[in-house]
This record gives structure tokens, C-alpha cells and sequence, in this order.
């Protein structure tokens, strides 16, 4: 496995649900808030291992995706398995894409065992993906998971991707005067709810060429648990249709956990009952 990938502090902890935190007092004054930020920012980024949940309803299509980078942990220390250079020992990676709940796009990596028990365990990276009928094509290509982490087809699910909405994001650019806009502590949560300012917008459609992921948003929720980022949310107002009266609607939801539930690595000889294999060798790119 690639050394860039260590074991980096990783934290084995599970977000509360936001809801059991709504309506607490306020313990934490708007000085803080760049400092909470920058601090849960860098920690997350730095994470190897996490599991994200997105729901994306911001458009005609709704679209919701899945990422996990897993890893088995020692049942005593609680901590992921690795090796004598710190390069984890078991890593493998899903990825999940569905449209209007059709799963359009399934990727699993890591290391395949095959059918038989004495068959040669090889890595691969399997893909699922639906054409224009519905039908599925599924095929695999040899790579390690610490590969397909470090690949360009990776990157869009990354955590540097996931989270570049909150780049360059300060607390000058969040407004908390706003109707339900507060900002709350209980135990290891914190949660900031605010308007976010024009000039934020500006800035991040001139730097990435293209609007932000908040634009257009009545409020922004950014949680915070344990010290990482743990949950997005972007609120909007939707009218109603047939009338002129609106209601406050989530377009966006972003979950983020540091260890997902388990999940297993196809056979890489697996065959169907008419004896053909499951998985097709991916065509070489041309």
C-alpha cells in the first residue's frame, strides 16, 4: 500500500444525530467560531478513513451518492489494522451513485478472494454501471485499493472534493442575526446555523469558477462533532405549488463519519448460473 496513506490520528467515533441538539443555548460567542471551524476543517481533511452520506435534491433529478474507505480495526485497541510501515492492512473502498433512486453508478475495491477456497486472493477494483435501458454492465479492473484512493477516479469522492464548500469559508462571512440562525454547544457537538454573506459567494464563484454549493440558500447548518465536520445541510424556501406560499425545505444534506459499516469484496471468478462470469475484464482505454 502507498505510504501517503498513514494512520493519522484516525478517531473512531459516530456524530449524534443533529436533531437532539437543536434549541440549545448558545455557549459559544461568534470569536470562537473561526477557530472551531479551521480546527474541525484540518482535522477531517487529514482523515484516511470516513464515510460519507449525500442527498442532493437541488434540481430536477435527485440525486443521492455514498463514499466509504474502510479498514478492520483491532478488537482490543479499537484502532485500524496496519502494517510494520503504518500502511493499513485490510483497506477497501465503496462507492455508491443513484438518480431518482436508480443506482446508476456501484464501485467496490480491494482485495477479491475467489469462489474456491484455495483460489489466489487478487485486488481489483469492480464496477456496476446502468446504460440508457436500465441494464447493468459489471466489470473489474486489477488495482489496489490504496491505488484507487490515490487515482483521479477517486478524487471526486475524496474529502479535499467533498468539502471544498466550506474552503476559505470564515466566520465573517456567516450572518447567525438571521431568522433560526443560532450557534450551540452540547457536549462534543457544536452546530452553526447562519445566512451566508454576498461577498463569500463572489469569492468562491471567482476562485473555482462556479457558484457556491450554499448560493441560493435561505440557511446553512455546519455541525461539528468531536472536533470534525460531521454534518452540511442547506435549507431553501420552496413554494408551494398552486399558490404563493413557501416552505422551508432541505436541498442539500452532507453526513460524514470516520468509520462506516462493513461491506465485502465480490468474488473476482464469480459466474452465473449459466457458468459465465460476473465480472468482464474492463476494456484498456484507447
Amino acid at each position: 500500500m502507498q505510504k501517503s496513506i498513514r494512520l493519522i490520528g484516525v478517531v473512531l467515533c459516530v456524530a449524534v444525530m443533529a436533531s437532539a441538539f437543536f434549541g440549545c443555548g448558545a455557549n459559544l460567542s461568534e470569536a470562537d467560531v473561526q477557530t472551531v471551524l479551521e480546527t474541525a476543517l484540518q482535522n477531517s481533511l487529514s482523515a484516511d478513513l470516513f464515510y460519507w452520506k449525500e442527498t442532493d435534491n437541488r434540481d430536477d433529478v435527485s440525486r443521492y451518492s455514498q463514499a466509504n474507505v474502510l479498514s478492520d480495526i483491532d478488537s482490543k485497541t479499537y484502532t485500524p489494522l496496519v502494517d510494520e510501515n503504518g500502511n493499513y492492512t485490510t483497506l477497501r473502498i465503496q462507492v455508491l451513485q443513484q438518480e431518482n433512486g436508480n443506482t446508476v453508478y456501484q464501485s467496490v475495491c480491494g482485495e477479491s478472494s475467489g469462489v474456491e477456497e484455495g483460489d489466489e486472493v487478487r485486488s481489483y477494483l469492480f464496477e456496476t454501471t446502468a446504460d440508457s435501458r436500465g441494464e447493468t454492465v459489471q466489470t473489474k479492473t486489477p488495482m489496489t485499493a490504496a491505488e484507487y484512493y490515490e487515482s483521479a477516479q477517486f478524487q471526486p469522492y475524496g474529502l479535499q472534493s467533498k468539502l471544498q464548500v466550506l474552503a476559505g469559508l470564515t466566520a465573517d462571512d456567516m450572518d447567525f442575526s438571521g431568522d433560526g440562525c443560532e450557534i450551540s454547544k452540547r457536549g462534543n457537538v457544536v452546530q452553526l446555523q447562519f445566512l451566508v454573506r454576498d461577498s463569500f459567494l463572489e469569492r468562491y464563484e471567482a476562485q473555482y469558477g462556479e457558484p457556491s454549493l450554499f448560493e441560493g440558500a435561505k440557511r446553512v447548518l455546519i455541525e461539528i462533532a468531536y472536533e470534525k465536520i460531521s454534518q452540511i445541510v442547506v435549507y431553501v424556501d420552496e413554494t408551494i405549488a398552486g399558490s404563493s406560499m413557501h416552505v422551508e425545505t432541505e436541498a442539500y444534506n452532507f453526513q460524514l463519519v470516520y468509520l462506516g459499516p462493513k461491506f465485502d469484496v465480490p468474488h473476482y471468478n464469480e459466474t452465473n448460473s449459466a457458468g459465465e462470469a460476473v465480472w468482464k475484464d474492463k476494456p484498456s482505454a484507447a
